[in-house]
Formats: C-alpha cells, sequence, structure tokens
C-alpha cells in the first residue's frame, strides 16, 4: 500500500551553468546546458522513494518526450506513477533555471500540462490511494485542484503538509486545508509578514498561523539553521556545514525526507532532523532528482559524521 502521496508538478528542467547571475541588459556566456527530470512534486516523491518508502505522484504531462522521459524517471526511482495522466493538446511543464559557480539558483518556468489536470480527476487520483499516510503538495498547479486534494486527503485521514511554493500562489484556503507548513525565508515573510530567526519571532510566527488552525511548521533558512515548531513548542536545529555544489532541489528532497522520517514514526522534530541531514547530503551531489540521497548513502553519511 502507498505511503505517501505526493500531488504536484513534473516539469523537465533545462538548467544553465553560468559564473554568476547576469545584471539587467547583459550578454553572458555559459558553460554547459543540461536537463534533468524535475517539478516540485515529482522531486518531492523521487527523495522520499529513494529512501525507500512507498510512494505515488498525482499529476500530468503532456504526450511528448519530455513527459515519457519524465513517467519513466518515476518509475525508475519507485515511484507509483498511475496517476499521472499524459495529457493531449499540451506541452510538458519545463524549467529554466540559471546555476551559478557558487550553487545558487534562479529559476523560471512554464507549467504546460501542470495547470490542466482537472479537479474531478485530482479528487479520484486521491481517492484512488486511501490509506496514504501523507499527501504532500506544493504550488505549481491550480489552487483549485491543490484544495480540493487537502480537502479529500483529510477527509481520508491523511496528514497534509504544505510546501508554499511559490508563494505567489498561496491563499488563506490553502492555508487553513494545511496540517503543516515548510517555507522558505522569502515564502515565511510572505505568509507571516516578518523573518523568523530566532525561537522568539518562531513563536510570534505560530501565533500568526494560529489563524489558520495550523499547529506544526518548519522555517527553512537556507544555510542557517531552521526551527521546528509545534504547539507552543519551539526547537532549533543547526545546520550541517557541507561543500555545496548545487543547490536546486534542496527544499523538495527536505519534503520528501520529512515525510518519509513521519511515516517511519518519528517525532515531528526527529522527522525534521532526518530531513535535515538528507537535504545537507543532497546538497553536495549534482542533478535533481538523479542527486536525491538513497538510505544507503544517508547511512554513510550519518555514519561519517558520527565518527568524527
Amino acid at each position: 500500500m502507498v505511503e505517501i502521496c505526493v500531488m504536484g508538478s513534473l516539469n523537465m528542467d533545462v538548467v544553465t551553468h553560468i559564473p554568476y547571475f547576469p545584471q539587467e541588459g547583459e550578454t553572458l556566456e555559459g558553460s554547459s546546458i543540461e536537463e534533468y527530470a524535475g517539478g516540485k512534486g515529482a522531486n518531492q516523491a523521487v527523495a522520499a522513494a529513494r529512501l525507500g518508502r512507498r510512494v505515488a505522484m498525482i499529476g500530468a504531462v503532456g504526450e511528448d518526450a519530455y513527459g515519457e522521459r519524465l513517467v519513466e524517471g518515476l518509475a525508475q526511482n519507485g515511484v507509483d506513477h498511475t496517476e499521472v495522466e499524459r495529457l493531449r493538446g499540451v506541452r510538458t511543464g519545463q524549467t529554466a533555471i540559471l546555476l551559478t559557480e557558487r550553487g545558487d539558483n534562479t529559476i523560471l518556468y512554464v507549467p504546460g500540462a501542470n495547470v490542466e489536470k482537472s479537479v474531478p480527476s485530482v479528487e479520484r487520483a486521491v481517492r484512488h490511494f486511501e490509506g496514504a499516510q501523507i499527501l504532500l503538495v506544493q504550488l505549481e498547479t491550480p489552487e483549485a485542484s491543490v484544495l480540493r486534494a487537502m480537502e479529500v486527503a483529510k477527509e481520508l485521514g491523511m496528514v497534509v503538509i504544505l510546501d508554499p511554493a511559490p508563494v505567489a500562489r498561496l491563499t488563506k484556503s490553502l492555508l487553513h486545508a494545511a496540517d503543516c507548513i515548510v517555507p522558505n525565508e522569502v515564502e515565511t515573510e510572505q505568509v507571516v509578514g516578518f523573518s523568523v530567526h530566532d525561537e522568539k519571532t518562531a513563536r510570534r510566527a505560530m501565533q500568526t498561523l494560529k489563524q489558520y488552525d495550523i499547529e506544526r511548521a518548519i522555517f527553512k533558512r537556507g544555510s542557517e539553521s531552521l526551527f521546528v515548531c509545534e504547539g507552543v513548542s519551539v526547537t532549533e536545529i543547526q545546520p550541517i556545514r557541507v561543500a555545496a555544489v548545487e543547490t536546486i532541489g534542496a527544499g523538495d528532497c527536505f519534503a520528501g525526507a520529512l515525510a518519509t522520517g513521519l511515516v517511519e514514526g518519528l517525532s515531528f522534530v526527529g522527522a525534521a532532523h532526518f530531513a535535515n541531514t538528507v537535504a545537507a547530503l543532497k546538497v553536495t551531489k549534482r542533478g535533481v532528482q538523479e542527486g536525491m540521497p538513497t538510505r544507503k548513502e544517508v547511512e554513510r553519511f550519518q555514519e561519517r559524521r558520527e565518527s568524527l
């Protein structure tokens, strides 16, 4: 039986490697262009599957070569793709990513088939995976579809984790439907109106989220410490210092690993610690889905850290 259900986007990521971000009007020579399977939804599904969980993906691709490659990639990573629709007359979603030598990135995307899957088909798909423990959602697909998926999942007893990206699409209705949110720094400021940088501001943020009945949140801060909030409890988790080579997909990796930890019976804080470790390992590897750590890689990484 499926343990983790992911409803979200599937994109082909076209990554251009550049020395630095160009200024407006500047022509800049890049060193290479690469294509990777991506999309926040698919990335999160693959992240959890590579950690050994039973995962299903809900989404849509076009009837084109990119769509075939994306579905093939899910299958190779052990993700159930029976509810990934192949839609005629639309193109598979594509993402253009500028990646600097420092590992920083800027992302632009054209959603394509991601915005064409109907609300009834989304509801049917979620019900198909009744028995799953967790639903992961993001905001690269239409609000109506995301909201209905969340509502049905809660009806079926799933825990709903919302990754509010891109944050411009976040609404109060979506917040009300979430059990837990995992925003980064930019998203946190948009959601609560201020930055979270210590225990005091984390508590203030949770007070703000109470109006949406959200009791659990993780405020991510890139390479800085993150804050895990559960009710009135706040736990700060320090960053794991690594030599980052690529940050693309780190947030998706975190979400997939968080869901994995919860499914495996870890406490919310314990699952956050696990996700922090897996995401730290992810940024040391190139490739988005290809770079999602396997369980054995995580175990070896943990062993090396413990031996230091």
